[in-house]
This record gives structure tokens, C-alpha cells and sequence, in this order.
């Protein structure tokens, strides 16, 4: 399994550009071929977004973004940081965007940094995805920090 990991420069608030770097890295990724492309968590957002995350429309914004990206991942899969809105509020997350589509979301548990709380709550935690034949744990944050023990199914931590 080859895995690229995109170090990019996002900007707080402009979801399009984010979005449109995540594409052009997850192209180029694919066209050295990665099988895996990795992205910071808040990529599509930006970070700190703050007050940003109170918005529904934002959070919409954000989300829209995910599906318009997740459709340039057909032969490589990517995990990519983003707000999402949930039904106890806003949650930060890793998507795994593979085959045109968000296959699965991954929900930070543990909000620990003090410039998050009040902005966002804490999640589901960890999964283990099969990604390339490999079972992958996909963590968000500092999850990894908390964590006592993991799925023994897990080949390796992302």
C-alpha cells in the first residue's frame, strides 16, 4: 500500500479553495500512485474556524465539500478532516472518501483543546476501516493521546 500524506496550507473559512487543493493533491497523489491520501484534520474548513462552527450554513458548506471532493477519489482513497453537523452539534471528522462517495465518517470522542471547547462536542471515536486489504484505525485529533486500548483487528493507526 502506498500512502501519500498531503502537508497543504488551508484557509479558515474558504471552503472552495480548501477544496479545490485537497483535489488537485488527491489527483496528484493518485497519479503517483497512492492507494491512500491523507489530509490535516479541519482541511476543508480551515483551523481555528471558531465561531465558524456555530453556522449551520457553514457546517452545510462543509459537508457539500466532502461530496464534491469525495467524486475526485475513484482509484485512491482519502481521509479527509472536516466539521460536520450532527444531531448533538458540530463534531470534527475524518471522511473516508472512496469510489465517488463518502463511505464512512470517523468522529473525534475526546475534545481536550481548550480553543475547541464550546465550539464543538465530542464524537463516536475511532473505526476500523478496510482500506487496500489493510485494516486501518482511523483516529481524529489527539484521539490517539486518550486511547487505552485498540481493536486488535487494526493493522495500523492513521
Amino acid at each position: 500500500m502506498k500512502i501519500a500524506l498531503a502537508q497543504l496550507n488551508y484557509t479558515i473559512g474558504d471552503i472552495d479553495g480548501n477544496a479545490s487543493r485537497i483535489i488537485e493533491a488527491i489527483r496528484r497523489a493518485e497519479g503517483e500512485g497512492a492507494d491512500l491520501v491523507l489530509f490535516a484534520e479541519y482541511a476543508v474548513s480551515g483551523t481555528p474556524a471558531y465561531d465558524l462552527l456555530r453556522k449551520t450554513t457553514f457546517l452545510t458548506l462543509c459537508e457539500e465539500a466532502l461530496e464534491s471532493i469525495a467524486k475526485a477519489c475513484s482509484r485512491v482513497t482519502a481521509i479527509v478532516g472536516s466539521p460536520l453537523l450532527t444531531d448533538r452539534g458540530p463534531v470534527s471528522a475524518a471522511a473516508v472518501l472512496r469510489n465517488g462517495r463518502i463511505d464512512e465518517v470517523v468522529e473525534k470522542q475526546y475534545v481536550s483543546a481548550r480553543r475547541e471547547m464550546g465550539f464543538i462536542v465530542g464524537g463516536s471515536g475511532y473505526k476500523v476501516v478496510e482500506i487496500c486489504g489493510r485494516n486501518i484505525a482511523i483516529m481524529v485529533g489527539d484521539d490517539l493521546s486518550q486511547l487505552h486500548e485498540l481493536d486488535s483487528e487494526a493493522d495500523f493507526v492513521v
